[in-house]
């Protein structure tokens, strides 16, 4: 029976379900995003993440038919054609590349946040 996700699941699995269908479909190799620590960067960061978790849960534990389909994905998207993710994390340091943006209005905390979702 279909599951009912509530407001917050909405919110972050729709636009992550929309980037790693974007992805796929328009043949990049994955996403650059230049932080600047602050809300907008770290709200696009956090969905490329769990756009990542997803791809690999259904990796791991979709039906055999959604596994090929989604590896396949991951091989095309990647252009390894032999790869296979051992953790969402791998998956998401292969696709995803950011970079430091500081601006004159950039402090330090800023930056420490920048820093921390680098990580």
């Amino acid at each position: 029976q279909p599951k009912i996700e509530g407001p917050m699941e909405e919110i972050a699995y729709g636009p992550s379900a929309w980037l790693w269908d974007y992805l796929r479909r328009s043949g990049q190799r994955g996403y650059f995003l230049p932080l600047s620590g602050g809300a907008d960067s770290s709200s696009t960061a956090a969905l490329v993440g769990i756009m990542c978790q997803r791809v690999f849960k259904e990796l791991t534990e979709g039906t055999e038919r959604s596994k090929a389909a989604t590896l396949a994905d991951i091989r095309k998207v990647t252009k390894r054609p032999f790869y296979t993710p051992p953790s969402w994390q791998d998956f998401c340091g292969k696709i995803f590349v950011t970079c430091y943006m500081a601006s004159e209005h950039s402090g330090s905390e800023t930056r420490s946040r920048a820093e921390n979702l680098a990580k």
